[in-house]
């Protein structure tokens, strides 16, 4: 029988390997359900529910339920923050990102991890209901500034393919994004640059033509996406042209539709 776990801290970062120095592949925020695969008296192997992503998170950072509550939680729809928050549990505040999941949130903003409840300090602010394509635009915007972090998925820092995948969730896209930009590029339907529109997606390749980079569209021109910082910058069919230094930095490869209108 399956174990899982749910995440009660702001953050939990997801190691490559069974230590602290090991590379952060990515981030499980506040409220992410996770099945344990294998655990010890310091590290449990996990799968994130959401994208299936497998990883090590510390044997302290690690708050298990039980079945029960894995059932209901998989079988409901939870409210996303789309608004940076606090939440107070038994150990005090916590400082929740955008993207934070809030299970089983109430009329009261009680939110229920297993044996463990907190309150939200200010009510929510769902995002408005309506084009999908304008939501993202206006949701990827709240991210502006933010550092690059690899592995990252948060305000507090957050990489290029994390960036994609959060504003498509909170956005309520109905395909859900894998975590990598290897992974998001096998998905969707190709289209001519000319023809992109707000929450295409464009990737970019590397000199050994891997994929490694991607950003949201906010036009046919300009893009969102995370280098150094979460910025804007010009695209045109030779890459991305940095508004800073009016130099390119990544080739591109090709622009995906995953928004059907």
């Amino acid at each position: 029988m399956s174990s899982y776990g749910i995440i009660t801290l702001p953050i939990v970062p997801l190691r490559a390997e069974p230590r602290h120095a090991s590379e952060q592949e990515s981030q499980l925020l506040f409220g992410e359900l996770y099945e344990v695969l294998e655990e010890n008296t310091e590290w449990i192997s996990i799968k994130c529910h959401y994208d299936n992503y497998e990883g090590y998170i510390p044997s302290g950072q690690h708050n298990p339920v039980d079945s029960v509550y894995a059932e209901k939680y998989l079988e409901a729809t939870h409210q996303l923050l789309s608004e940076e928050n606090t939440i107070i549990g038994s150990t005090g505040e916590l400082k929740l990102s955008i993207g934070s999941s809030l299970p089983f949130l109430d009329s009261e903003n009680k939110v229920s991890l297993g044996a463990q409840s907190f309150h939200l300090k200010e009510n929510i602010s769902p995002l408005k209901e309506g084009n999908k394509r304008e939501l993202i635009d206006v949701f990827s915007r709240k991210y502006l500034n933010t550092s690059y972090l690899w592995g990252g998925k948060s305000q507090f820092g957050i990489d290029c393919s994390g960036f994609s995948q959060t504003v498509f969730r909170v956005c309520g896209i109905s395909l859900p994004l894998p975590r990598n930009a290897s992974q998001q590029v096998l998905l969707g339907e190709e289209i001519e640059l000319s023809k992109a529109k707000c929450g295409d997606l464009a990737f970019f390749t590397n000199p050994k033509g891997r994929v490694d980079h991607v950003g949201i569209m906010l036009n046919n021109h300009e893009i969102i996406h995370a280098s150094h910082f979460v910025r804007i910058d010009d695209l045109d069919e030779k890459g991305i042209l940095n508004r800073i230094t009016g130099k390119y930095t990544h080739p591109l490869f090709k622009i995906k539709r995953y928004i059907q209108d």
